[in-house]
């Protein structure tokens, strides 16, 4: 018995699984494989009786592979899809981590990158455009799909129309324009994935750094 959840077939479908093992074992039986090439075009009854057992068999196993497919398309075998935000304004080793980390927790990531108009009103203008931003991100071998111009919010209708069934974040603070915690919404619905963010780099910082190259005298 799996103590993680119930059977996916019955003792019914597992007899048929266990002869098609057996199935398998016995094709693979030199001196079986030696009699049938021998009978082939010799005796064309025994040789029809044979071929109707073996599709009578393989009819019988593929109905219960198609029904164990079914059953696991419906629990949760189904792929892991989670969607995961940001500026990513002079993307550095950060963001690439924080992409590197969703990606380990699902099996298809979608990265949004926040529009400019959303960035001017909310937290002040980028230095790269979201045309741009987006450009980067789709080199990067974490993210299997990049959505350009997403509202710097994110909310259940934008999970929707990613087809994504869970946010992402990192274990920092995610604070609205408005001052409310992001990720409470998501987590009152089970719909929130965290990883831990990478400490001593962000885009501020290396900003600040750039303007204090440009006036370096």
């Amino acid at each position: 018995m799996n103590e993680d959840g119930p059977p996916i077939h019955d003792s019914a479908s597992e007899e048929l699984l266990m002869q098609y093992i057996e199935a398998t074992k016995m094709l693979a039986d030199p001196e079986i494989k030696k009699a049938v090439r021998k009978l082939q075009g010799k005796d064309s009854a025994l040789e029809a009786k044979l071929e109707s057992l073996a599709d009578e068999k393989v009819g019988a196993m593929r109905a219960v592979a198609k029904t164990i497919l079914e059953e696991e398309n419906t629990t949760d075998s189904k792929d892991v899809r989670i969607f995961i935000d940001g500026c990513f304004d002079l993307i550095h080793s950060g963001h690439y981590n924080a992409i590197r980390q969703a990606k380990n927790m699902c099996d298809f990531l979608v990265v949004g990158v926040c529009s400019d108009e959303d960035l001017i009103r909310t937290k002040g203008p980028s230095v790269l455009n979201c045309k741009e931003r987006a450009e980067i991100l789709r080199h990067c071998k974490f993210a299997d799909e990049v959505v350009a111009g997403t509202p710097y919010t994110p909310t259940f209708e934008v999970l929707k129309s990613v087809n994504c069934t869970f946010y992402a974040h990192g274990d920092d603070p995610c604070i609205d324009a408005e001052g409310v915690d992001i990720t409470l919404k998501f987590k009152e619905k089970n719909a929130y994935k965290v990883f831990k963010r990478t400490e001593g780099v962000s885009t501020t910082d290396i900003t600040g750094k750039l303007l204090a190259l440009a006036n370096f005298t």
